[in-house]
């Protein structure tokens, strides 16, 4: 599934300083803009569709809480939300019994 774009007029720094502002309406806009592409990426490396769609929702809610720290000059909103997702899939696996195999098989 593609992710929705941006709304026309609506810039994302723009939308990002409304979120930050708690605008609900930015705040679903921006999810709606990424979250196909954060669980898709979350997908490809836990392999459990609802892993991933735990893993996603915890992205959000991280990049809800630290959106005052975001900087728009500093990296793409999307980067930084990837960076979010790299982290909680490295939790996620972090948090497994050693020895537990990934039952994610990798084509390369």
């Amino acid at each position: 599934m593609e992710a929705t774009t941006v709304r026309p007029g609506a810039t994302e720094a723009h939308l990002i300083e409304r979120a930050r502002a708690g605008e609900e309406r930015a705040i679903a806009e921006l999810y709606h803009c990424h979250v196909d592409a954060i669980y898709c990426y979350i997908l490809t490396r836990v392999c459990d569709s609802s892993v991933a769609e735990d893993l996603t929702a915890q992205v959000f809610l991280k990049a809800l809480e630290g959106l005052r720290r975001y900087r728009v000059v500093d990296k793409p909103f999307r980067a930084w939300l990837y960076s979010i997702a790299h982290a909680r899939v490295v939790d996620h696996y972090r948090r497994q019994k050693p020895g537990k195999k990934s039952s994610c098989t990798r084509i390369t």
